[in-house]
């Protein structure tokens, strides 16, 4: 669930990572950046703070359908299946 911004009355979302930034250092050391639009996801803040906060169920689904939607960017650039990802978020 998101809100109107006060600002210009646009749904409010924030930015994430799908591969979170705790990979960067693992990820530069190959000179690859994650901090590109193949890897960033617009989320309401409801789901943003799930991703980051929730129980590992909740988490694996919300993967999944961001995956349906990112999974072939995130192949094809980052060498990131959905398994992968998964186990970034199971730390």
């Amino acid at each position: 669930m998101t809100f109107e911004r006060g600002i210009d009355s646009k749904q409010y979302t924030e930015a994430h990572h799908l591969i979170p930034y705790t990979e960067y250092d693992n990820y530069a050391d190959q000179n690859i950046c994650i901090d590109r639009e193949q890897n960033i996801v617009s989320l309401c803040p409801n789901c943003h703070r799930k991703i980051h906060h929730g129980t590992k169920d909740e988490i694996y689904k919300l993967l999944e359908v961001l995956f349906e939607n990112r999974g072939l960017a995130l192949e094809r650039h980052y060498g990131c299946d959905l398994n992968k990802l998964k186990n970034y978020y199971a730390k």
